[in-house]
């Protein structure tokens, strides 16, 4: 009985702990300009990020994940901050890149939801946004270093889902 009851009790333990195995909510983010000219894609958190910006055919790419299970490689370029509430209609990147020993930062763009038109729902599994953004920064066209911004903000539309 003594046994039966451990394993009934190891069972429960394992199914109502399940979340603390279900890893890093990733952050999927898609938008585009009304032109399609202008395209922002990616995973800015979660387990690392990578983030790619294209204008036309130039493209900037701010990354920093694992290439190997162990973590030993990486793929790393530029910095994030984000700060993230959509269900209170606020989401914003800026981006930075580090400049020589790693020891100065420049900053080099923001993104951020327009809050008037962000639609929020909550699904199975996480949520899912729609917005209209603004990208103010680094302009992938420029050979600069580092590069200049974007002459005119761009405004992208958004979908933005977050799923276990």
């Amino acid at each position: 009985m003594r046994i039966m009851i451990h394993i009934l009790s190891i069972v429960l333990i394992v199914i109502h702990s399940s979340t603390l195995f279900a890893g890093t909510p990733q952050l999927n983010l898609n938008c585009k300009s009304i032109s399609g000219h202008t395209v922002i894609v990616g995973y800015p958190r979660g387990e690392g990020y990578d983030i790619k910006i294209s204008v036309g055919d130039a493209v900037i790419r701010y990354v920093d994940i694992c290439l190997d299970t162990e973590c030993s490689k990486k793929e790393k370029y530029g910095d994030l901050f984000v700060v993230e509430a959509l269900r209170n209609k606020v989401f914003t990147i800026y981006f930075v890149e580090t400049l020589d020993s790693g020891n100065n930062f420049i900053f080099t763009g923001s993104f951020y939801a327009l809050p008037n038109t962000v639609k929020y729902s909550k699904t199975t599994n996480g949520y899912r946004a729609e917005y209209k953004a603004i990208y103010d920064g680094a302009d992938p066209r420029s050979n600069n270093s580092p590069k200049t911004f974007v002459k005119e903000p761009i405004e992208v539309v958004c979908t933005h889902q977050e799923e276990l």
